[in-house]
């Protein structure tokens, strides 16, 4: 607009010395933008991948610390699995009836009568 057209007429009101010192500080300044931007752009490149990696590790433990707590849930309900069945023939070897053993383990007399049966 009018301020581009300005701009261009104090260029050419310029003498040769001030235009090339005019042109050198362009010059600069655009090279001392670049180098900026260029920085900049690895600046954020570095801060995504720093970013990335704690990401990664955060999931990671998370990860791990579920697969911790399901296995323990799971060590604990086959332990509490075998428990029963333990109890349940130990029942059935001291003389209980496979109504009670069951109603006593939470088995059904089924499972209960398959136990003692092996």
């Amino acid at each position: 607009g009018i301020g581009a057209l300005k701009e261009k007429l104090d260029y050419l009101k310029m003498d040769e010395e001030e235009k090339r010192r005019f042109d050198k500080h362009v010059d600069r300044t655009r090279s001392n933008q670049g180098t900026a931007d260029y920085f900049r752009e690895k600046g954020l490149e570095e801060g995504m991948r720093i970013g990335q990696e704690k990401g990664l590790e955060k999931g990671r433990e998370e990860g791990l610390e579920k697969g911790r707590e399901e296995g323990l849930e799971k060590g604990r309900e086959e332990g509490w699995a075998e428990a029963r069945k333990h109890l349940a023939r130990s029942l059935y070897e001291n003389g209980a009836a496979i109504p009670l053993i069951a109603a006593s383990t939470g088995l059904s007399q089924e499972v209960v009568g398959k136990l003692v049966e092996a």
